[in-house]
């Protein structure tokens, strides 16, 4: 009995040093890189642009098991992570997404996320020999020899030395290798143990898109989507201008892969792809339909339109419409200067964004009055442009224009410019969405206003001054020289069922995300509650740090002025950006995010009428209080440099927010 308590207690002894020992052990290596309790990043500060709601972080990556024998890395053994997965420290959106997703793809088979990570190591230090997944464009050494022999269009995901290297020369091949990727982890992988062995090689080439009208087939009957298990919940039903909408709920991503090859099979032409969040986007094409694919997955609902190629044009592919900035010119964005209305408490809406090779793009214009109070507001835009190309007998190349939705406050200056300026600018591109005729006359903010813009485009082509007309859908994006401008919200996104869902028309605004040079800009429209909880649905919301809605300047929704429930007494308002930024910590108010108000001011004192951005407005709460951007009746210029900076030039105004400091 004595030489077993003697035992027992020299076990126990050894138990409490080799205890001490790893303590002291892992005490070095954090200090090695960087003092701090994360394997590479220098401690959680550094995550905090990845945080995912829900994320509990359990997987402590011990990153120090090197490969076996043949060549294979164990990731995740003895229900501990045994390798890291790593990005950059200052990774873009599209790889931040891919790292997101496949961070996902382990949670979800092990019930464990492996640990946040990025290849930051304190200045001095080296990054650490660990056995690691290297997702994206990282300082390791192996990264950049794999990348070396990426040619364009290619993917590759191969062993190198103790490291499981993932890069991407474009996002379309980044998309399919992780589409491969996901396709053998879950044949591979298990449970209790993820190994990477010579069968997780993966070798991806994507040609770029060599849009050929000639190559297109004539107009092609719609698959049905019941080769997918699914049925048309609605089918055909009118979408406006000729276009039409088909639904299927209950659908998950393998039904929207299955419907994408069921397209390609019946011989529509791929043109483009997209994933946002959790939600997939393709559009296919022939020489009289544009078939747009939209996979909502906190939907479960595929919907996809049918657009006549008769009345509708395509986006453009980037090669097509992104020429070089040798010069590093800045992309301008100016917040349009509006002052209220005569004798009405209101005030337009309207962006102007200056690109480096001097074309526009223009969001709305304000209503049918300038920034003096008279005139059409059409004339007002026009002015600026050519006072921002520096010649007043310059004729302005508006390279897009997007109108949000059908109101005039918002749509007036496009259709001032078809009514009395048609010949005096030249717009590439129409971008908008209009509802059906009988949406329209549903709704009393919409009714009677269904030929306003087709009566102006018919204007503006018979003067030779508008080329083409796109329909803007959820997922689709538009390239330009200095800005990229993806679409998130429509009226697409609230359509289902019920033909008239759509309560208010202010509901069917398109909602955008404009990124020049690093930068992101929300565009909100006049999006309310009702499409704003959908598009928060869809995105994660700008509390989800992944999410697209996140952006360094947010356009706030309706002027700051919420729906018609709102409590204004005690600013506890429902405008859709609330709705949007609810579900966590928001970017606004936590961050630099500004917000900017289209609204004007009465008198030149206070904002106008009803539209109480200062006072009243529940929205504001998200925002640090310096950090409200108000056109007023002045423009207001945000200059995004080249090198990820920007400039604003901006006054601070007496009642406490920003306004510009010129006007044309």
């Amino acid at each position: 009995m004595k030489t077993k308590s003697i035992l027992l207690k020299s076990i126990a002894l050894l138990l409490v040093l080799v205890t001490v020992f790893s303590m002291l052990i892992s005490c070095t290596i954090g200090k090695e890189n960087g003092g701090e309790s994360s394997d590479l990043a220098g401690g959680s500060d550094a995550f905090l642009d990845d945080d995912i709601p829900g994320d509990d972080n359990s997987g402590n990556n011990a990153g120090n098991v090197p490969p076996s024998a043949d060549g294979s890395l164990v990731i995740f053994a003895n229900g501990e992570y045994t390798a890291s997965v790593i990005r950059h420290e200052m990774a873009d959106a599209f790889d931040k997404t891919m790292y997101a997703d496949i961070r996902a793809l382990f949670k979800k088979k092990v019930s464990k996320n492996p640990s946040l990570e990025t290849d930051f190591v304190a200045a001095g230090e080296e990054l650490p020999a660990i056995t690691a997944i290297l997702v994206g464009d990282t300082d390791f050494p192996e990264t950049k020899k794999v990348y070396k022999t990426l040619k364009e269009g290619q993917a590759k995901a191969v062993i190198e030395g103790d490291k499981y290297v993932m890069v991407w020369k474009s996002e379309a091949a980044g998309l399919e290798l992780f589409e491969k990727f996901k396709t053998i982890f879950n044949k591979q992988a298990t449970k209790d143990n993820i190994t990477i062995t010579s069968k997780w090689t993966i070798n991806v080439t994507v040609e770029e898109v060599k849009f050929d009208e000639n190559g297109l087939k004539t107009s092609i009957p719609l698959p049905d989507i019941s080769s997918t298990g699914l049925k048309w919940n609605v089918s055909g039903r009118d979408a406006g201008h000729g276009s039409k909408i088909y639904i299927a709920n209950n659908a998950n991503s393998g039904h929207f892969t299955k419907y994408v090859a069921a397209l390609k099979s019946a011989g529509f032409t791929a043109y483009a792809t997209n994933k946002l969040h959790t939600a997939e986007f393709a559009t296919y094409v022939t020489k009289e339909q544009i078939v747009h694919v939209m996979f909502f997955a906190a939907k479960n609902v595929i919907k996809v339109t049918v657009d006549p190629r008769s009345t509708f044009g395509l986006p453009g592919i980037k090669g097509e419409n992104v020429a070089p900035n040798p010069n590093n010119t800045p992309t301008e964005f100016v917040q349009l200067g509006m002052k209220q209305v005569p004798n009405a408490a209101e005030n337009g809406m309207g962006y102007l964004v200056k690109l480096p090779d001097n074309k526009f793009v223009v969001v709305d214009a304000g209503f049918a009055y300038d920034s003096g109070g008279g005139g059409n507001s059409a004339d007002f835009v026009i002015r600026t442009m050519k006072k921002m190309l520096g010649s007043s007998s310059a004729k302005p190349v508006v390279a897009a224009w997007i109108i949000t939705h059908i109101h005039t406050d918002h749509a007036g200056g496009f259709m001032g410019v078809a009514n009395g300026h048609a010949t005096k600018v030249t717009i590439e591109k129409l971008v908008y969405n209009q509802p059906s005729d009988k949406q329209m006359n549903a709704v009393s903010n919409m009714s009677g206003r269904k030929n306003w813009v087709p009566n102006a485009i018919n204007k503006l082509k018979s003067a030779g001054s508008l080329k083409s007309v796109v329909k803007a859908h959820p997922g689709m994006q538009l390239h330009f020289t200095g800005l990229t401008i993806t679409i998130l919200g429509t009226i697409d996104v609230i359509e289902d069922t019920n033909y008239t869902k759509m309560k208010n028309g202010n509901d069917s605004s398109v909602v955008s995300i404009f990124e020049m040079n690093g930068k992101k800009v929300l565009i909100c429209g006049d999006c309310e509650p009702q499409e704003g909880k959908i598009i928060r649905d869809i995105y994660g919301g700008m509390g989800n740090k992944n999410s697209p809605l996140k952006a360094d300047f947010i356009q706030v929704a309706h002027h700051g002025y919420g729906n018609t429930n709102t409590d204004r007494a005690s600013g506890n308002d429902q405008n859709a950006l609330n709705v949007m930024a609810s579900g966590g910590v928001t970017a606004a108010g936590q961050s630099q995010t500004y917000a900017l108000i289209p609204v004007g001011l009465a008198n030149g004192k206070s904002p106008a009428g009803y539209y109480d951005a200062v006072g009243h407005m529940g929205a504001l709460k998200i925002f640090n209080n310096d950090h409200r951007l108000v056109a007023t009746d002045k423009n207001l210029t945000i200059k995004f440099n080249t090198n990820g900076s920007y400039t604003i030039d901006k006054v601070k105004h007496n009642s406490g927010f920003w306004i510009g400091t010129w006007t044309t």
